[in-house]
């Protein structure tokens, strides 16, 4: 179990790191930029006839999309060195420019100049420092941008609030780890949004979780579940939430016995299992880890039988399966599987297989006793004879399990020759003498 929980965790930590989605703040963010109004009228009573004719000019090119021209005759304005009022509406000009052509660095310096000069009308002022705050944030000036952000938001009637700003800060926060306040934002952009865009159940999914509030990531996971029925992913992450939550209840409520608590963790991956199981049946599963999650899970909750049969169908996947080591290591459980299972046939032949590719002495020993519960008799002298060649360290009782399988083959001569060999060896003396003596006692009745 410890293995399998090692696992689980890993596996869950990679799904929790999947949701500090850097690009998403951006998106939101330039989408409102772009559409900001950032060309409101000149006030006419406080530019002069030269300076109303100046910001005029401008706007024409801009009217008309001459993005060039319109930079340029900014710029040789602001050289000029005109008043602060006609110089917040160039510099807010240049940033217009700017975030026309995409180019979000240069348009932030130009937008804080025209902010911090309070010469615009209060509604002006107030709509730049949300943008400005939006860029800051865009650009990672996390420290700086969701102050100011908070601040606008503040300010700004609740009526004008947008899902888009909260999900702007619930970015922002997440960029930082700041889950706790991440996800407060994050609920507000859902409960503001008619049509929720799945991408941001997903983004809760992940909150959720990295606070480890298992049942509401659950919920919501749910959700995603749903609506991407076909994703082998979205099943695989409701388990493992799933999975994770049990564990961290049984464990908070725990106060019995060891073996209850055993008893507890084994059975922690039901509600798991059953998520997993109808992904399995749904025939969705597109990596080999899910075979082998699904099979664990399974010989945990007492049905080795069926987790053998899903491992077994794991391994033969081509595209899917482990290769070289890896593979030997999962064909060696699938016969501990189907031993566990009382399914000695199926177990057998998967030994005799890994037999064939990698003749250790364990393996070997293992498949001359299985061969021998089958009474096999000829397989498992095969396999002992096998065996002995390798002088494993318990040569001793090997010579006795040869002794053994040759008494019941009939070869009494070749059974006592292997029991004389083994009275020679410290560990398997007594059992020799044993067996010789009833060679002895019945070789007249042979």
């Amino acid at each position: 179990m410890t293995a399998k929980k090692t696992r689980v965790a890993a596996d869950l930590a990679a799904v929790m790191q999947r949701f500090t989605i850097k690009r998403l703040l951006s998106v939101a963010a330039l989408t409102l930029l772009l559409s900001a109004p950032l060309t409101a009228q000149a006030e006419d009573q406080r530019l002069s006839p030269g300076e109303y004719k100046r910001i005029q000019q401008v706007q024409s090119l801009q009217v008309e999309a001459r993005w060039q021209e319109a930079k340029k005759t900014i710029q040789r304005h602001l050289k000029s060195e005109p008043r602060p009022l006609l110089e917040a509406m160039l510099w807010r000009s240049l940033a217009q420019v700017e975030l026309q052509e995409a180019n979000y660095e240069a348009a932030l310096p130009a937008l804080k100049k025209a902010w911090q000069l309070e010469q615009l009308p209060e509604q002006e002022q107030l709509s730049l420092q949300g943008i400005i705050a939006q860029l800051m944030l865009q650009q990672e000036e996390y420290k700086k941008g969701i102050p100011l952000f908070e601040d606008w938001l503040s300010k700004t009637p609740v009526t004008e609030h947008k899902a888009r700003h909260y999900l702007v800060l619930a970015q922002a926060y997440s960029q930082q780890e700041k889950w706790a306040k991440a996800l407060p934002n994050a609920q507000k952009a859902v409960e503001m949004t008619a049509k929720v865009p799945t991408s941001w159940y997903k983004m809760l999914v992940g909150l959720h979780s990295r606070l480890e509030q298992w049942p509401q990531a659950i919920k919501v996971q749910k959700i995603v579940v749903g609506r991407e029925a076909d994703t082998m992913s979205q099943w695989r992450q409701l388990a493992l939430l799933q999975y994770q939550s049990s564990l961290s209840s049984k464990k908070a409520a725990n106060k019995a016995s060891k073996q209850a608590s055993s008893n507890k963790v084994r059975k922690a991956g039901s509600v798991a299992l059953a998520t997993l199981r109808m992904a399995y049946e749904r025939q969705l599963f597109n990596q080999y880890s899910d075979y082998q999650l699904l099979s664990q899970w399974l010989n945990a909750n007492g049905l080795p039988y069926k987790a053998a049969q899903v491992l077994e169908q794991g391994l033969k996947q081509p595209i899917l399966q482990p290769f070289g080591q890896e593979q030997l290591t999962q064909q060696r459980r699938l016969a501990q599987l189907w031993i566990r299972a009382k399914a000695l046939p199926q177990a057998e032949a998967v030994l005799h297989q890994l037999a064939r590719v990698q003749p250790e002495p364990q393996l070997l020993q293992q498949l001359a006793q299985l061969q021998i519960r089958q009474q096999q008799w000829h397989k498992a002298e095969r396999s002992l004879k096998q065996l002995l060649a390798m002088s494993p360290n318990n040569y001793g009782d090997i010579l006795l399990l040869h002794g053994i399988t040759l008494v019941q083959l009939e070869e009494r001569d070749k059974a006592n020759q292997q029991f004389q060999l083994a009275l020679k060896e410290d560990g398997s003396k007594q059992g020799a003498k044993q067996w010789l003596n009833y060679l002895a006692a019945t070789a007249h009745s042979s």
